[in-house]
């Protein structure tokens, strides 16, 4: 299986990273400055200083910061895509209390 299929995708982690998930994770997506090309790599120090990083995570790390269990549809390839979107969905959702000032 492809890595690129193991870890979040770099829409969705740069998405994670931009609602304040804290950037910690083995693998890193590394999207080139000159060309855009996106890789991922195991070792972000030696590549921060030529390409922005940010954090691709991995189906186990992923489900760690979720916090919940999940029932996963047997159809799905990217396990870390589909936490990642509950993920994201959680965290986008307001707060209860924050709801109750509006009424």
């Amino acid at each position: 299986m492809k890595l690129e299929n193991q870890v979040t995708s770099l829409d969705l982690s740069k998405r994670l990273k931009e609602l304040g998930v804290k950037q910690e994770s083995l693998f890193w997506h590394c999207q080139w400055l000159e060309s855009g090309e996106n890789v991922i790599k195991y070792a972000p120090d030696s590549f921060s200083q030529v390409c922005p990083i940010v954090s691709a995570f991995t189906a186990s790390e992923i489900h760690a910061i979720l916090g919940e269990e999940v029932t996963i549809p047997k159809d799905i390839e990217n396990i870390s895509n589909y936490y990642a979107i509950r993920l994201i969905d959680k965290l986008s959702a307001p707060s209860k209390k924050s709801q109750k000032n509006t009424v």
